[in-house]
């Protein structure tokens, strides 16, 4: 009997590994139920974080980005500020509209090519349901070859109705791009609406939500389930250094894989000078290197950097986890029930980070200082602006005095520990399955 395929669209182009790790968490339940997996992927990156189980299908876009950048004769980025001498260490957005620059769809050449890649897979491998985190492009394939679709949503860009910045109302200086024109022409010959907000193109048969009510209030009529996100763990105490008994108490720090390097410079001196001398053992993921080099000549006994981690072989045994925000890693905290410390460096982390702060989970320590600078951008078809906050807001004792009011047996452990037991009561894989196969 032929097995069923699933084929999963999760989005990598941001740097980060999130969409991708929520999409394989849903998939391996369906592998080990019998199903045969496939998963899309852009960046060469993403190839060593693939389940050799699965089947991986590479659609490459670096050509579309040098292309666009050559006719554009300017430098090889989807669009350009005007007028700016340096980068911000944070940056204030209110639209998905964004995402569709970032992940290189500027013009309907590019939206064209990569769509047809896209058919020629599908038609190829037959698969008998699309799982989408955060593709662009999956509901419109779904929509073209009749293959029912899934997506894995969030909240603050749920199609239906998005609440990007739902803690705050947005600057009447924000401007979205107009970046929805490029994929205008394929959706007026699918015979599908071209939206205003970008988050309509995550539109589904199904929604699978992370979580639960609490850390996402979806609330809509079609069929959907919020399934808890279980985390799994693969506990390394070596990377906790010589004797992890001499430094007990445990705090992991990382900027993700997303962050810029003139962001994080400072602020990663800035945590070494507090924690070199604190009685914690503490470590680093470093992708930038910015603290590495320095730590390779002057060791300190309760402070280890890596290039990158793995963060399953760091949970669950920390105390405190200061992160920018990313969702992957609010989750992570919330299912092992760890409190957060959260500085973020842009508007979407923001959003997680305010999250955490309403459960009582963690508290936010906004890395820049308001008012923000307006800067406008120049993309392909036309101008938008984003708020960026230069200059540089953490204070030493602030900071120092926040963090170990975390380290204490404080409200803030209680209540992410009664979150933990929550999301690990909501997570049922066999109710997972049975929701997927409904569609098929």
């Amino acid at each position: 009997m032929k097995k069923k395929r699933a084929l999963l669209l999760a989005n990598d182009l941001g740097g980060g590994l999130g969409h991708l790790r929520r999409a394989v968490q849903i998939a391996r339940l369906l592998f080990r139920r019998g199903w045969e997996i496939g998963v899309v992927y852009h960046r060469d990156q993403t190839a060593l974080h693939l389940p050799s189980s699965f089947q991986a299908f590479r659609i490459p876009v670096t050509r579309d980005r040098w292309l666009t950048a050559l006719r554009a004769r300017i430098a090889p980025i989807h669009y350009y500020p005007l007028g700016l001498e340096k980068l911000p260490y944070f940056w204030e957005f209110h639209s998905l509209n964004y995402q569709v620059l970032r992940d290189g769809y500027f013009t309907p050449g590019i939206v064209q090519r990569r769509f047809r890649a896209l058919r020629r897979l599908v038609q190829r491998w037959k698969p008998d349901l699309l799982i989408g985190d955060g593709h662009l492009l999956s509901f419109p394939l779904s929509r073209r070859e009749g293959i029912p679709l899934v997506q894995i949503i969030r909240y603050f860009v749920f199609p239906e109705a998005p609440h990007f910045l739902w803690w705050k109302e947005p600057s009447p200086e924000l401007i979205a791009p107009p970046a929805l024109a490029a994929l205008a022409p394929l959706l007026e010959t699918l015979k599908l609406e071209t939206p205003r907000e970008a988050c309509r193109l995550l539109q589904g048969d199904g929604y699978l939500i992370p979580g639960n009510p609490q850390v996402e209030p979806i609330e809509t009529t079609a069929p959907h389930l919020f399934y808890g996100y279980r985390v799994h763990s693969d506990y390394n105490e070596q990377m906790l250094g010589k004797d992890p008994k001499a430094h007990p108490r445990k705090i992991y720090i990382t900027v993700g894989g997303g962050a810029v390097k003139l962001q994080v410079e400072r602020y990663y001196r800035f945590l070494l000078e507090i924690f070199r001398d604190l009685p914690f053992q503490v470590i680093f993921s470093d992708p930038w290197e910015v603290i590495l080099p320095y730590l390779r000549k002057n060791p300190l006994p309760n402070v280890r950097a890596f290039k990158w981690i793995e963060s399953s072989t760091i949970f669950p045994n920390l105390d405190v986890i200061i992160h920018h925000g990313g969702y992957g890693t609010t989750l992570e905290s919330l299912w092992w029930g760890v409190p957060s410390l959260v500085v973020p460096f842009h508007s979407e982390q923001e959003g997680n980070a305010r999250r955490l702060e309403k459960l009582g989970a963690g508290v936010v320590m906004p890395i820049a200082a308001e008012p923000y600078r307006t800067v406008e951008f120049q993309s392909y078809y036309g101008k938008f602006t984003m708020r960026g906050g230069f200059q540089f807001a953490l204070e030493t004792s602030t900071f120092r005095e926040m963090f170990l009011r975390l380290m204490e047996k404080s409200p803030f452990r209680e209540r992410v520990k009664k979150m933990s037991q929550q999301l690990k009561a909501q997570h049922d894989p066999v109710k997972i399955v049975r929701f997927l196969e409904q569609f098929v």
